[in-house]
């Protein structure tokens, strides 16, 4: 039976309300024993809650406001989040989802990057890894994570779907993993042409359900059960056993959040 880590994936998600338990069944069916479920903003975090204490024992939990959730009152929102982190958080083991995006919308370009510096400071003071989404912002997340070179800082680089040039920037961060997910499926991907130029101790894989379905399920809402197809992509791109990625990135995932 394989062991299998889901390091990013948002099942307390309204897509999931009307069959959560079959979702999960499945999930466990494959093998995935954890699911890290990531943050999106203030509204998300009763959901959140309810869905860890549904599945305990299967899930963790990280706690951060999205970047594209970002605005003129990120001050207050990140501080509501830090009053949560003081009060003592069970199963919390990750500021997340945090990050930049600018694909979208730049309205809030600054308060983006001023908003991840005081989670990612939130991440420092309680000695929490850091799940970071990146969309059109490469450059602007290097100086960023540069700047916490001299600290303790970890983490994740959540759904790598960049270059190859891009990977190798982030590798220069010794101390973060790279999460690859169903994207890597993709027809037109080149991803699985360089993925294995990741450190395999290094390599995390991720559904970010209900988003980003792996082929054969492309445009369908995303479930955990799915990620057994990512991960027989990346077993073919390193030339290794489906097994032996499997046990790597769970091994990773328990590395990364409960070491």
């Amino acid at each position: 039976m394989l062991r299998i880590a889901d390091s990013h994936t948002h099942i307390f998600d309204e897509a999931f309300d009307l069959d959560g338990d079959e979702m999960v069944s499945r999930a466990l069916s494959r093998g995935v024993e954890k699911m890290l479920l990531p943050n999106i903003d203030l509204d998300t975090l009763s959901a959140l809650w309810a869905t860890h204490s549904r599945f305990p024992d299967l899930t963790d939990i990280a706690i951060g406001i999205h970047p594209t959730s970002i605005t003129s009152s990120y001050k207050e929102d990140v501080q509501k989040i830090a009053l949560q982190l003081k009060e003592g958080l069970h199963g919390c083991v990750a500021i997340g989802e945090i990050g930049l995006d600018y694909y979208w919308d730049k309205t809030f370009y600054t308060e983006q990057q001023k908003a991840l510096h005081l989670q990612i400071e939130l991440a420092l003071e309680h000695c929490l890894p850091i799940v970071l989404h990146t969309r059109e912002a490469h450059k602007e997340m290097l100086q960023c994570i540069a700047s916490y070179d001299e600290t303790s800082l970890k983490g994740v680089f959540h759904s790598f779907t960049g270059t190859e040039e891009e990977l190798k920037e982030l590798l220069s961060f010794e101390r973060f993993y790279i999460g690859i997910n169903g994207v890597v499926t993709f027809k037109k991907s080149p991803l699985r042409e360089f993925i294995a130029q990741i450190p395999l101790e290094r390599l995390l894989v991720e559904t970010d359900a209900p988003y980003l379905a792996p082929t054969p399920y492309r445009g369908k809402r995303n479930e955990p059960s799915y990620i057994i197809n990512t991960l027989q992509e990346i077993a073919h791109a390193y030339q290794k056993p489906l097994e032996e990625i499997a046990e790597a990135t769970y091994s990773n995932y328990l590395r990364l959040f409960h070491a």
